[in-house]
């Protein structure tokens, strides 16, 4: 008996200890949430290209959203906390193809990379929340 109470003793300790890293990680999440402004003009500024990504929910390690317009839904998303700097993965799509991006968030500005490659281009941007 004295066993069993000490190995659920240990269990109860490590679900609390668990749910509150989680608690402190998805609070650290919280400044993605949101509509972004994105800046996807090339670097030679040859054309003037913005975009919105808006995060409505993140859960657990993904988010949800779309990428562009609201009909580019975010799917097979990932979240990656490393260094103190969130990382965010995602593809999205629309008739032209399938597009994967990365993000990071820096000083409450995101800085992120989208790759076609059904049309062969890589775009560098940033964003600014919005709202």
């Amino acid at each position: 008996m004295k066993r069993y109470l000490t190995i659920l003793f240990f269990a109860l300790i490590f679900n609390l200890q668990n749910s509150y890293s989680q608690e402190l990680t998805n609070e650290k999440l919280i400044p993605l949430l949101g509509t972004w402004d994105l800046d996807l003009t090339p670097e030679d500024s040859t054309d003037n290209v913005s975009a919105i990504l808006k995060i409505s929910q993140i859960n657990e390690s993904k988010i949800e959203g779309y990428f562009y317009s609201e009909f580019s839904t975010i799917t097979n998303s990932t979240i990656n906390i490393q260094s103190d700097r969130i990382y965010v993965a995602f593809v999205t799509n629309d008739n032209s193809g399938f597009y994967n991006t990365s993000l990071y968030i820096k000083d409450g500005k995101l800085f992120g990379t989208t790759h076609a490659v059904e049309r062969n281009f890589l775009s560098v941007w940033t964003g600014v929340k919005s709202n």
